[in-house]
């Protein structure tokens, strides 16, 4: 039986997906099967990882359900104490999983345990440091307003505690891990590691559609949706509500406003300060609201820097 179980699910994911498998593969920590569930893939994401001889890996093919639907089906088959995720167009970095089976082992009362992570471009070049808090009431207090500070495709979790939950909700689409992780919390102890361990990608094609999937959690959070048992119901029609009047809304402004905000961190990191001002001033013209939403911002990534560190 192996220690760890590493679930991937992958739809149309080829021009990342070797390096992401070579990623995992390439862990210093290597007791583990690696769980592939193709999910309805119509590019070449099947034939690559058919291409690996490595024999913990386990290709599972089905049609098109979705990320959560796919998650839990690699959690009915997955055989060790703990879960480790990991997204097709990240990699690990080749100690994560021993550092994380590490203090797993030293702390019996976590439950779900992710890293600090690198924010890179399609060319793998990094623009920003993910550096979240460590301690479990910091943890939840985010996620109750809509901030996850746990960076999914990083996270180990056992496997006993998941299953006892019941696993991802598939009516929670695009908000399936915080909202997991808030049910989680009720019964056990969420953590950070502060290290650096995951690269995670923010590609061309996946940056309008997170922020506007960011942009939607964090108005459900502000309406006070979010608990340790959030409604279904009301998740299902704050959607509606909020896909049929995005357009032409402060909502759109509001996603317009972080598209261009993201631009200038890179610009920035780039060392193009000029360029980042005015992405910036771009930003704060479409959706002035984020003049005052910026300081709080800073200061929160801040104490994430200086937060203590749990033993």
């Amino acid at each position: 039986m192996p220690r760890a179980s590493v679930l991937m699910s992958v739809f149309n994911g080829a021009e990342f997906l070797a390096a992401s498998l070579d990623s995992v593969l390439a862990q210093t920590f290597g007791d583990f099967e690696f769980i592939i569930i193709d999910d309805g893939s119509t590019d070449r994401s099947a034939e690559i990882v058919a291409g690996y001889s490595d024999p913990r890996i386990v290709l599972i093919r089905q049609e098109n359900r979705g990320i959560a639907a796919a998650l839990n089906r690699g959690l009915e088959l997955a055989r060790g104490e703990y879960i480790a995720r990991q997204d097709a167009d990240d990699i690990s970095l080749p100690e994560r999983f021993a550092r994380e089976v590490r203090f797993l082992d030293t702390h019996p009362d976590v439950a779900v345990l992710g890293t600090g992570a690198m924010l890179i471009d399609s060319d793998g070049r990094p623009f920003s440091r993910f550096m979240p808090f460590t301690r479990h009431e910091q943890i939840v207090k985010e996620l109750l307003r809509g901030v996850c500070l746990l960076m999914h495709g990083s996270v180990m979790i056992r496997r006993e505690a998941i299953l006892e939950v019941g696993g991802y909700r598939r009516i929670f689409s695009h908000a399936q891990d915080v909202e997991l992780w808030l049910r989680m919390s009720a019964r056990y102890r969420l953590a950070n590691l502060r290290e650096v361990l995951y690269y995670y990608r923010r590609h061309d094609e996946s940056v309008t559609q997170q922020a506007h999937i960011d942009l939607k959690i964090k108005a459900f959070a502000n309406a006070g949706k979010f608990s340790t048992s959030t409604s279904a119901d009301d998740w299902v029609r704050f959607v509606e509500d909020f896909d049929g009047n995005f357009a032409g809304s402060w909502r759109e402004r509001a996603f317009q406003a972080e598209n261009l905000l993201r631009d200038a961190r890179i610009a920035f990191a780039r060392g193009r300060p000029l360029r980042g001002m005015r992405y910036l001033g771009g930003a704060m013209r479409l959706y002035p609201g984020l003049a005052a939403e910026l300081p709080g911002r800073i200061w929160s990534r801040l104490r994430r820097t200086v937060s203590p560190i749990p033993s």
